[in-house]
């Protein structure tokens, strides 16, 4: 199991276990020793049903079965756990499937019943270590990091902001609630409430005012009630800040300030293990495009040249007619090593820029050989540019949504994805399953569906299809000046 792993389950403050798919215990951490009253050395390689029971071993089966669902791969159980030395007490218990080398596994987090999981921050702490142990992108990881600091603090609105050192400048990169409008806004640091929090390297408050300005004689951006600014790091170095804010005329939980550092401290942590592996996998494929480019200059096209030219010296030995056939052998033979050589020249060419497109085509293929649902995907590019690396965080997620509802509603057998990268962007999403109706009440996803739109100024609509089946549209504006010169903070 990889060290990073092993490093997170031991630093979760939940009690975590992970399970293999017939569950047993493979790893455990100190939380879970000091919950169950067993040593870390006695938990690893016993059954989940000697402390929580026959149900929990089921939930570990369904979420690490070969049906397991990357879209919707999470179950949540209630049970009675059994400590060593003081028998039952409750417990609340979430599963969630890792696929670890191919192999599926499940993280087993164990809380007392007693707390509330929806207000503190080893809830929040959770879903952030399900993201960096699923491989989640910078921008989806902060994402959740910008969420959660809404659901911990009460904020009506977070964001994730980064520091840009060339050109002094920020570009909100995450962003929810309230402040969701701003994502891939960039604009000058110097004479913003950014900049007391950069510059003096620990969380900043202020109360009433503007989110970006600190000069009251020119304007300042938008409202806010309370506004917490802290810092980021990455590798030591300053990355950028989180901003959680309430509304005006609204205050922020009142142990935002005590709990805010030690958030901060998890979301570092987060960041530094995330481009850690972005770096190994970015080296992975380097090495892989090496071998690949020196294996095809140094076997395949020294094998082509040898062969044209033991054709090359029959040619003279045969008639004429003979002759041109194999010349024309030959000819071809140079144009595939022309061919091959291009593709080493790319191969060892650098080229870190992610995909969307092709990450949006592997989640429709992989969603529709979860649910047996026949796919197809078109993502067209507009005139923008790349799309922003906070935008391409909402995307993705609401496609993952989407498709996940097709597959668990729609009792479709086809699904289409068309995705529009321009202004406004578009993302279409057509089934040919039952269709909706008028009076159909929208679940949560419909609802995080919508909410995530609203947040960025965009709409989600949802239609019939025809003949059968459901169109759902969601289209948001291209972020106010992403990846263009950033502007002052009056621009806002």
């Amino acid at each position: 199991m990889p060290d990073i792993v092993r490093a997170l389950v031991a630093a979760s403050p939940d009690a975590m276990l992970v399970s293999n798919s017939m569950g047993r215990v493979v790893l455990a951490n100190p939380a879970a020793a000091a919950l169950t009253g067993f040593e870390i050395e006695e938990l690893i390689g016993s059954s989940l049903a000697e402390f929580v029971g026959a149900e929990l071993t089921t939930a570990v089966q369904r979420v690490t079965s070969s049906d397991g669902l990357i879209v919707d791969n999470t179950s949540v159980v209630d049970g009675a756990l059994h400590h060593r030395v003081d028998g039952p007490r409750r417990v609340d218990v979430h599963v969630t499937r890792l696929d670890l080398n191919d192999h599926p596994l499940a993280a087993v987090y164990l809380r007392p019943g007693t707390r509330d999981a929806g207000s503190d921050e080893l809830h929040t702490f959770r879903h952030l270590l399900d993201a960096v142990i699923g491989d989640q992108a910078l921008p989806e990881l902060l994402d959740v990091a910008a969420r959660g600091a809404c659901e911990l603090f009460g904020a009506d609105g977070a964001s994730v902001a980064r520091h840009d050192p060339d050109t002094d400048s920020i570009e909100v990169i995450a962003a929810c609630g309230e402040l969701g409008k701003y994502l891939g806004v960039r604009v000058l640091l110097p004479g913003t409430r950014v900049e007391v929090a950069l510059r003096q390297g620990t969380p900043v408050h202020f109360v009433e005012g503007g989110v970006l300005n600190q000069r009251w004689q020119i304007d300042q951006g938008p409202a806010f009630g309370e506004l917490w600014i802290a810092p980021l790091t990455l590798d030591g170095e300053p990355f950028g800040v989180l901003s959680v804010a309430s509304q005006p005329g609204h205050s922020l939980a009142a142990e935002t300030g005590e709990k805010l550092a030690s958030f901060v401290d998890i979301v570092n942590l987060s960041l530094e293990i995330t481009e850690a592996n972005r770096h190994r996998s970015a080296l992975a494929v380097v090495a892989d495009h090496e071998r690949i480019a020196r294996d095809l200059h140094d076997v395949v096209i020294q094998r082509l040249i040898a062969s044209a030219m033991r054709l090359e010296s029959l040619s003279h030995q045969i008639d004429p007619e003979v002759r041109c056939r194999v010349n024309k052998v030959i000819d071809d033979l140079d144009r595939v090593t022309r061919d091959i050589r291009a593709t080493v020249f790319h191969l060892q060419r650098d080229d870190d820029h992610s995909d969307v497109g092709r990450d949006i085509e592997e989640l429709t293929a992989s969603t529709g050989e979860a649910f047996g649902l026949d796919t197809d995907c078109s993502v067209t590019q507009g005139s923008e540019g790349d799309i922003p690396e906070g935008l391409r965080a909402h995307l993705l997620a609401v496609t993952r949504e989407a498709l996940s509802n097709v597959g668990r509603h729609a009792q479709a057998s086809r699904v289409s994805v068309e995705v529009s990268l321009g202004d406004p962007l578009r993302l279409t999403i057509t089934d040919d399953g039952e269709g909706v109706t008028e009076d159909c009440a929208p679940g949560n996803g419909l609802r995080n569906l919508a909410a995530r739109a609203e947040e960025l100024g965009g709409s989600l609509t949802l239609h019939p299809g025809h003949p059968t089946g459901t169109v759902l549209l969601w289209e948001v504006p291209w972020p106010i000046a992403a990846g263009g010169e950033p502007g002052s903070a009056t621009d806002l």
